[in-house]
């Protein structure tokens, strides 16, 4: 059977997998987990993705049995979805998700190999205090010679920190989603909003911080990220960014430390490691064939909008729709102008959010 190269981050959070994939002998194909276990929030979602020798995701894998086990010995099994083959979810109705508690994974190959992880106690929350942000304009060069303006939304977190006992080991990730309105167009058809979520926002760049060296007692406006405003259609209304906020162990912590060092090497998450990141995945017939690491975390979400009046302070965009402009249709407007359901972009159609 191929090398076994493993990612699987439980984080008890609302929010999205992010699969993160490391190649193993790349003459061989790589099996990657990825997974999400949410307190409060159902299902929860493993997802078994078979990468090619250089890293694409190019086939599902299906099959397999997937099983959550608690300290007391409880489990329960994942189901396959049946059309989104290697998407694995449950909906727990025996094992509860707690603070103080430790949790691992297990996972069954239709060929019968048998993988686990080191079962990790999910440490305490670190709450938020809030998040601010800024817009900034900067010139970009064009292809002719000269010079574009882009705006940026700046994200900042601010964090006050536990300093005694466990200290914080912070991973965030950003997820965002924004409305655009149609026209009313005549006949039967009314003016409409739909909702999109986008996602990750860019999914391989980690964001990590811990206080464990530096006795810090407050995180004061922490940057996590610079989104550039565009297209700007996305910003006609609402935009929102929601930020998780994971607090690791501190061994997931170092794991993750480790895979920042290979970022800043120059590579991406999908080039392979210069060496092994030892991680807490084995097999349990041969311990020595995977890589990768079982984490097990607390987490906070905060999030805030951006407003059309807020971007208009610092760069003023033309509407997507000619007919906002006028009140009424405009031959020259896309079909999405009229009916947003069609609208084709780099997003999910989703119903309006609860947070809206």
């Amino acid at each position: 059977m191929p090398r076994i190269v493993f990612y699987i981050l439980l984080l008890l959070v609302q929010g999205c997998i992010e699969p993160v994939t490391f190649r193993g002998d790349e003459s061989e194909p790589t099996l990657v987990v990825a997974g999400l276990i949410v307190p409060h929030h159902q299902p929860l979602e493993i997802q078994l993705s078979l990468t090619s020798p250089f890293g694409t995701f190019y086939e599902t894998v299906s099959g397999a049995q997937v099983k959550l086990y608690d300290a007391l010995g409880h489990r329960e099994s994942y189901e396959e979805v049946g059309e989104s083959p290697g998407l694995f979810r449950l909906s727990p109705q025996i094992i509860q998700v707690q603070p103080g508690k430790s949790y691992f994974v297990e996972i069954i190959l239709a060929d019968g190999s048998t993988y686990r992880s080191t079962p990790e106690v999910v440490p305490p929350m670190v709450r938020a205090d809030s998040l601010s942000y800024d817009i900034t304009i900067e010139e970009i060069p064009t292809n002719t010679g000269g010079f574009q303006e882009r705006g940026l939304v700046n994200i900042y977190v601010n964090v006050p920190l536990p300093t005694e006992n466990q200290k914080a080991h912070l991973k965030w990730s950003i997820e965002e989603a924004y409305s655009f309105t149609d026209l009313a167009c005549g006949g039967l058809d009314l003016s409409n909003t739909c909702y999109f979520n986008k996602g990750i926002t860019d999914p391989q760049t980690l964001r990590l911080f811990s206080n464990a060296e530096n006795d810090a007692g407050y995180l004061s406006q922490f940057k996590l990220a610079s989104v550039p405003l565009f297209p700007f259609y996305e910003y006609e209304g609402r935009h929102y960014f929601s930020v998780y906020q994971y607090n690791l162990t501190p061994a997931a912590f170092r794991y993750w430390e480790d895979v920042e060092k290979i970022i800043n090497l120059g590579g991406s998450l999908f080039d392979p490691p210069p060496a092994a990141i030892n991680g807490n995945i084995y097999n349990i017939n041969e311990p020595e064939e995977v890589l990768g690491y079982v984490a097990a975390a607390s987490a906070d979400t905060i999030r805030f909008p951006t407003l059309p009046g807020d971007i208009y302070k610092y760069i003023r965009f033309p509407d997507h729709c000619l007919g906002k402009n006028f009140g009424a249709p405009h031959p020259e407007d896309p079909t999405e102008c009229c009916f947003c359901q069609s609208f084709q972009v780099d997003a999910d159609l989703v119903p309006r959010p609860d947070y809206w």
